[in-house]
């Protein structure tokens, strides 16, 4: 709900203080509830509550309810934040050492309140000597940042993406830089920005804006920066398998110096919570795209919130205190950051591109025509700018940039929302032309054809495998036999049509993954599966067994180890081996059978989750009929252990109940007994 809550008593234990700060306007109903908690649990002679922040009009005049003080502050947070820096300073004088500059007092105000704030979570009381101690063990890490090396960096999932010149996005690339300059103590006492979210439809440009902005900063050496760190969601899940925040929050842990936590076996929310308070004690920059893959879609009652608790935590704990700023792209608002959208984390919706941009845009891909043509085309797609990229690619590879041939695309019956709008119209044309393209137009629509079979970048394994003979008919025919020469001129094509990202090592020029926008991989793999029905099958099959065969067995694998499991999860799925897969790569070795490893032992729920999700023709109702019966009730089991583990407990009942009828369709009637018993305190919980 946005608050800080402390208590305390003074050294005689004779006045109980309590103190509550909310960027949320106090109402006397709430403040009465506090007040009567407070004088119910303390034994003191005198209670105090002290409220920090704004408050509604029925709160005028009340000062005392029962035995309970009511003082009042105004939350000012840059008042606060001086009052705050100048005990430090005076602390540090105490102690005989002294900031660089008035700026790392404030720094050390964050970290204590970081430190402060993990008091509050675990609920342990903290004596004088300890926040003594506290203060002491901010300043030294504060020196020891100030002595350290240049900004920690790790851009390489969304630094692939940036295009060489970005039109049309000049006056969010300027918010952008206006924010994260913004001094911490700030110009105003309203509290500047911890959060900034882009909100639009996918194709309309979002991971271009920030992954050309990091470009940038980049190049200026990281103004503002003391770590940066980008994850993108685009790269996990899809409609079989859920994306989860457990893959990003072990790897940033991780890469903040939490390794030992990252991998523990402790929940998701708990790694959520310290990662928050390590990301604010420092001005860290972190970008997180595609965040639609952990949030609940529009058509669900809980629309725009987070299905996955760690990154709600996360997000709300930056929201509150984050030294740094935290940069999301989604396509959905995200109703969990609601209560800070005025104050601490605006959204911002990505429009359409302009005409003139749009405009401008056709003409660099090499479009060629009058303008008010160039402005047609782009009023004709809505200006939805991977429309315009792919209209522009397409005029100008298959028909010499005339833009009087644009009518052979159709466009009129395009859904904006369904399976890419326009810009499936756009492919639709495409590929036609590819297809009557020869030999070349072919071998580049079959691989194009290969990515839609991947949720995620498609590693150079991946794809060699895939390319291996015997041929999956109707897929690789035409890619058989060709050398790494002739791949890497197909793979060029693609790319300098904007079809594909080719990521490379930088120090060989060896090929590392293919990847391609997700409309794209959304729009082939919709086609293979409905034109190609057996090669779809037969390429998922050979993925999900040269991806068993090439992932060891360690005796203590982390998650990252897992990871080559769960994707053969997916493919085997999607290649109808739901037995098989559930028992030799699930059970076998993902769980470890009775060991229950990546729950147990990693606290990976979230991604164990999204591999139980494989099995399910509708989550969380209906499990693949060709399982065993066994093994039904057991996903039902386990997916409703997820859903309650993380917290999202609605979701859980779908699941819990389908095992309830189950039982008793089977006349099992001790297991329907227990599961009536658990749905029954679940729905009590619930109210």
């Amino acid at each position: 709900d946005g608050q800080f809550d402390f208590v305390w008593r003074n050294a005689e234990k004779r006045v109980a203080v309590q103190v509550k700060s909310s960027i949320i306007p106090f109402t006397k109903a709430a403040v009465s509830t506090w007040a009567r908690a407070l004088q119910k649990k303390s034994n003191s002679q005198q209670c105090e509550l002290i409220l920090v922040g704004e408050f509604e009009r029925n709160m005028t005049g009340v000062n005392q309810i029962g035995a309970v003080t009511i003082k009042r502050r105004s939350l000012d947070i840059r008042g606060l934040y001086e009052q705050a820096a100048f005990r430090v300073f005076q602390f540090m004088h105490a102690q005989q050492q002294a900031a660089e500059t008035p700026d790392s007092y404030l720094t050390i105000v964050d970290s204590l309140i970081g430190q402060l704030l993990q008091y509050s979570v675990i609920r342990e009381p903290l004596t004088r000597p300890q926040f003594i101690e506290l203060m002491i063990r901010c300043v030294k890490k504060r020196t020891a940042i100030q002595a350290s090396t240049p900004p920690a960096i790790e851009i390489d999932r969304i630094i692939k993406y940036a295009p060489q010149h970005l039109i049309g996005r000049e006056p969010e690339t300027a918010l952008l830089n206006q924010t994260l300059a913004v001094d911490t103590m700030g110009k105003t006492s309203s509290p500047r920005p911890h959060i900034i979210s882009f909100v639009a439809l996918g194709g309309e440009g979002k991971t271009a804006l920030v992954a050309h902005w990091l470009m940038q900063l980049a190049q200026q050496g990281w103004p503002d920066c003391e770590a940066v760190f980008a994850w993108s969601f685009y790269s996990q899940g899809s409609e079989l398998q859920m994306a989860s925040s457990d893959l990003f929050i072990h790897e940033a842990l991780q890469f903040f110096g939490e390794a030992e936590l990252a991998a523990s076996s402790q929940n998701g929310v708990d790694k959520a919570r310290r990662l928050a308070q390590v990301m604010a004690e420092r001005r860290v920059l972190l970008i997180l795209d595609g965040l639609e893959r952990l949030q609940y879609a529009p058509s669900a009652a809980m629309r725009g919130e987070f299905n996955d608790m760690g990154m709600r935590h996360l997000l709300r704990g930056l929201a509150m205190h984050n030294r740094g700023l935290c940069v999301l792209t989604t396509r959905y608002s995200i109703q969990d950051l609601k209560a800070f959208r005025h104050t601490t984390a605006p959204e911002y919706k990505l429009l359409r591109l302009s005409t003139n941009a749009g405009a401008a845009l056709l003409r660099q891909l090499g479009v060629k025509g009058a303008k008010a043509e160039l402005v047609d085309l782009v009023e004709s797609v809505k200006g939805h700018a991977l429309s315009i990229q792919l209209f522009g690619a397409y005029l100008r590879d298959a028909h010499g940039g005339d833009i009087r041939q644009r009518d052979r695309v159709t466009l009129a019956t395009a859904d904006e929302e369904m399976q890419g709008g326009h810009a499936g119209r756009v492919m639709d044309a495409y590929v036609s032309w590819l297809d009557s393209d020869g030999d070349k137009g072919k071998r580049a629509l079959a691989m194009l054809k290969l990515l839609g079979l991947f949720d995620q970048p498609a590693n150079a394994e991946c794809i060699g495998a895939l390319l291996q003979a015997p041929s999956i008919i109707g897929l690789t025919d035409n890619l058989i036999g060709l050398d790494e020469a002739a791949r890497n001129i197909i793979y060029r094509r693609l790319a300098d049509a904007g079809l594909l990202t080719v990521q490379r090592d930088d120090s060989n020029g060896l090929l590392l993954a293919l990847d391609a926008h997700p409309l794209l991989r959304e729009y082939f793999a919709q086609v293979t599966k409905t034109q190609q029905p057996d090669g779809w099958k037969a390429a998922h099959r050979r993925l999900y067994t040269w991806l068993c065969e090439h992932t060891k067995d360690k005796p203590q694998p982390t998650l990252d180890d897992l990871q080559p499991l769960y994707q053969a999860v997916v493919h085997g799925c999607l290649a109808g081996m739901q037995q098989q897969v559930f028992d030799d790569a699930y059970m076998a070795r993902i769980q470890r059978r009775n060991e229950f490893y990546s729950t147990h032992k990693l606290g990976a729920f979230g991604t164990d989750l999204g591999a139980v999700a494989c099995f399910f023709e509708q989550p969380w109702q209906r499990v693949s009929p060709t399982l065993s019966q066994t093994t039904q009730a057991w996903l039902l089991y386990q997916a409703a252990f997820c859903l309650r583990a993380l917290g999202r407990l609605t979701d859980a009942l779908e699941p819990m109940r389908a095992r309830l009828a189950r039982d008793v369709m089977q006349e099992d009637w001790k297991q329907a007994a227990s599961g009536a018993r658990n749905l029954s305190e679940l729905q009590l919980t619930q109210g």
